[in-house]
């Protein structure tokens, strides 16, 4: 009779290995050969493994994620950010390696609790195990952010006409070889309908630059109303957001005074930029700039639907003194170039001046007039991702007004999507009927009001010297507080902090931008939910698996306990009162130089849950004459 000692070593231990090695299967080859006589028969003596087990999943399992300024008491209705709900995705209950859970459940969530451009997609999710990499401790979690894309140049190529109209009825045409966008909609209400969103890529929030050339917009000599902008996903189909109401903006007059009104109620977007007639008369275009704001003041105002385009009187904000008269913009500043840069919360407008061969300030936040009503709102969770918007009316005759667009710095996210509710807490709200909730919560907090009553002044936040957003944080919300608004979180024992409510980061990296790492306290409950088997591979063994109505070479059944313990997971040893043989088949005696080990489950497939070292010890025998 043999003992034959199999095992399964680190690699780098200095053990000879073959081509493929791994805890639950490998080669091990002896430098003499074995002699097995004729009529011999196999069974495993003993089994020694690390069985990491499985993590249960269930729908049920909820919690939130944050990433914005420290969150207090008092500063919430000044938060631009919010916590956001977030769950494993699955239908129904279900068990996976900690691996699997890691990879394939969690790290997805983490995105899509973190559904801007600057970090979704970038956040990873791997077990915390011990230094020999065996011992499941719990789960370790990473967030970062994208760096600098002031190079980045994305320009769409994909525009949809707002209203689903197009031709005669209404519509800008892309040129893709030209990246330019015509107006088609030549006489009456379908002008107004001549508005395109380009629906790519949104904008780098970290110095993203979206640049247009206006120079088209004369081919006959004479001017035409337009606008650009920045908007979020339109989620209504040829329609307008739920909480905008067109006729929110009543006011008139001429353009002295700030607050005028939208001469084409059909436009909205959250951030705009265009050359406009006074309402009602067919007097100079000036140069307007409207944001998505709450103004209660306006006699149009509707609690139901609180947002408008509400102008800001831009005026003494940057380099122009009033407000600017676009149609002797040839004989004055001879604008060409419309810029908007986006730094975290702010919205930057720049116009490229032929005369002055250089870019003037429109709006900013910087600077003594760089008030509320002066300068746009910030941005936040609702409109975090942005996509370009233009308007540009026809002309009844004659050569169409067009717009160029130069730079578009555009993310290029695997995964992200326009109008997706994993990617866009927008898009998010409309598919689960919070818009008109939720989202007007917040897109009414402090800094979105801009009546008469709420001056207070916010305070913008944008990059800093690490490349990342100014002041901002990540937390994690595991259990239920009413500063995060988190009634349903469940999530501590999950995810590693039993007794918890709101976790912070761990650690924070040197690296720019840094990256925010979170280590479980806890090591959730593991259980093993699989049958562990031996099989002998390169031998004649055999065995009948009828579960899989075919024939196995699998040499003995690994008991559900750890033999004189409870234990099915972690370091486990079996060793049976009464070993099991099974047949070599062999007539012939065998020189044998390797023994091929895997460990299996039930449905013979490998049982990739083992890690570290294992050892097999097969005792082999002639079979005993019959009595």
């Amino acid at each position: 009779m043999s003992l034959v000692i199999c095992s399964y070593e680190i690699p780098g231990s200095g053990v000879r290995g073959s081509q493929f090695q791994a805890p639950f299967s490998f080669h091990n080859h002896l430098e003499q050969p074995l002699r097995i006589p004729p009529n011999s028969e196999v069974a495993v003596q003993s089994l020694k493994i690390n069985k990491e087990g499985s993590v249960s999943l269930s729908p049920a399992t909820i919690w939130y994620q944050y990433f914005g300024i420290p969150a207090t008491a008092e500063n919430k209705q000044k938060r631009t950010s919010v916590a956001h709900y977030v769950d494993l995705g699955i239908e129904g209950n279900t068990e996976a390696t900690v691996d699997t859970a890691a990879s394939n459940f969690i790290q997805p969530a983490l995105s899509r609790g973190v559904p801007n451009p600057e970090t979704f997609g970038l956040p990873t999710a791997a077990a915390n195990r011990d230094a020999g990499g065996n011992d499941f401790n719990g789960w370790e979690f990473n967030f970062t952010q994208r760096s600098n894309g002031s190079a980045l140049n994305s320009r769409p190529t994909t525009w949809t006409n707002k209203f689903g109209t197009s031709g005669t009825n209404g519509g800008l045409s892309f040129n893709s070889a030209s990246n330019t966008l015509t107006a088609t909609g030549k006489a009456g209400q379908a002008r107004a309908f001549n508005q395109a969103i380009g629906e790519d890529t949104p904008l780098a929030l970290n110095n993203g630059e979206f640049i247009v050339d206006l120079t088209g917009l004369k081919p006959d000599g004479s001017n035409v109303s337009w606008a650009v902008g920045l908007t979020r996903c339109q989620t209504e189909n040829n329609g307008v957001n739920v909480l905008y109401n067109p006729g929110g903006n009543t006011a008139q007059g001429d353009p002295s005074p700030a607050g005028q009104r939208n001469y084409y109620p059909e436009i909205e977007c959250d951030f705009l930029v265009g050359a406009f007639q006074d309402f009602g008369t067919s007097s100079n275009r000036y140069l307007y700039a409207y944001h998505l704001v709450e103004d209660s003041d306006d006699g149009g105002y509707d609690d139901n639907k609180p947002l408008s385009m509400q102008n800001i009187d831009y005026s003494n904000n940057g380099d122009l003194t009033g407000y600017y008269n676009w149609s002797t913009n040839s004989a004055n500043k001879q604008y060409e170039k419309l810029k908007f840069t986006i730094t975290n919360e702010n919205v930057k407008v720049e116009l490229y001046s032929a005369s002055t061969s250089s870019y003037e300030t429109m709006i900013d936040i910087t600077g003594g007039q760089a008030t509320k009503g002066k300068r746009f709102k910030p941005l936040c969770d609702t409109c975090r991702n942005l996509y370009p918007f233009v308007f540009i009316q026809g002309k009844p005759a004659g050569n169409q007004p067009f717009i160029t667009i130069d730079k578009w710095g555009g993310r290029t996210i695997s995964g992200f999507g326009y109008d997706r509710p994993a990617n866009d807490w927008w898009s998010y709200l409309n598919s689960v009927n919070l818009q008109e909730t939720l989202g007007k919560s917040v897109d009414t907090r402090e800094y979105n009001q801009f009546d008469a009553g709420h001056t207070d002044e916010h305070t913008y936040k944008g990059i800093n010297a690490s490349g990342a957003f100014q002041d901002y944080e990540y937390v994690l919300i595991v259990d239920d507080t009413v500063d995060f608004y988190s009634e349903r979180a469940n999530a501590a024992e999950f995810l590693g902090y039993s007794g918890q409510t709101v976790v912070e980061k761990t650690s924070i990296s040197s690296d720019s931008p840094p990256i925010v790492k979170f280590i479980s306290e806890d090591a959730p409950e593991l259980k093993s939910t699989t049958n562990l088997f031996v099989r002998l591979n390169n031998y004649n063994v055999k065995s009948y698996n009828a579960g899989q109505s075919s024939t196995s070479k699998i040499i003995y059944a690994a008991p559900r306990f750890a033999t004189g313990t409870d234990q099915s997971v972690g370091a486990l040893f079996f060793e049976s009162p009464e070993r099991v043989y099974v047949d070599l088949n062999n007539p012939n005696e065998i020189n044998a130089n390797m023994f091929d080990i895997s460990l299996v489950n039930e449905n013979n497939t490998l049982a990739t849950d083992i890690r570290g070292k294992t050892v097999c010890i097969l005792h082999i025998r002639e079979k005993k004459p019959r009595m």
